[in-house]
């Protein structure tokens, strides 16, 4: 049987240097380097300055080692900025309430689609399609397989890495910048996570980094959790 325990985790307000725009969220890893995770704050910035640390600038951040008290700061947060997640506001890139939960969208995809459309993918015509409750709700993956089908896929494939090739060679610094973050992004999502004297820590060199503990160590003498 799994038995659901919280992680100590920190809140945090981004805010982006040329909009002005703010994101709040929450995460277990160091806030020296995170610059927020979710898909519409992660575009705005793209469109306004960068997703860099030059250009989001951290504003505020508390840690909580305890649910209760990170869900009494959140009802706090809420009163002081009301509807900070509603479609209406414009201060705020959040999409959704943000919660005490790993992931706040857990079982909220159907009323951020209705108030906002599928900001995740999808042409602006699949967006406004959304936001004015037209889409047909359909699941359209077994028409693409079938439209695959009927194409040459050595054709298709060609296609495709010419355009890679393109890209690469007319936008170097770019492709190497994609392909960087896509290595670190891979990097981290398989790190453990380890928890030593309440504080979370990305892998193994990360605790040894920054508190000279050892793997052999923590191992030994059963000295925290790992994820």
């Amino acid at each position: 049987m799994n038995i659901y325990t919280w992680s100590p985790r920190h809140y945090y307000i981004l805010q982006n240097k040329c909009s002005g725009k703010k994101y709040m969220g929450q995460t277990i890893q160091p806030l020296s380097k995170y610059l927020g995770s979710g898909s519409y704050w992660k575009n705005h910035c793209n469109k306004h300055g960068g997703y860099t640390r030059d250009n989001i600038v951290l504003v505020e951040s508390i840690s909580f080692d305890k649910e209760q008290d990170a869900r009494n700061w959140l009802d706090s947060f809420e009163q002081q900025h009301p509807g900070y997640y509603t479609r209406d506001n414009t201060d705020w890139c959040n999409l959704i309430r943000e919660t005490t939960e790993d992931s706040a969208f857990k079982g909220n995809m159907k009323d951020i689609f209705h108030k906002h459309g599928n900001p995740f993918k999808g042409g602006s015509i699949q967006k406004k399609a959304w936001a004015d409750g037209k889409y047909d709700n359909r699941d359209h993956s077994e028409a693409t397989r079938k439209s695959w089908l009927t194409r040459d896929k050595k054709v298709l494939t060609e296609k495709l890495k010419l355009g890679y090739n393109k890209w690469k060679e007319e936008n170097p610094k770019a492709f190497l910048d994609k392909q960087r973050k896509a290595s670190e992004a891979g990097a981290q999502a398989c790190r453990k996570r380890i928890t030593y004297n309440g504080e979370t820590y990305m892998g193994w060199n990360d605790l040894k980094s920054r508190t000279g503990l050892s793997k052999y160590k923590f191992m030994k003498y059963n000295m925290g959790t790992i994820e």
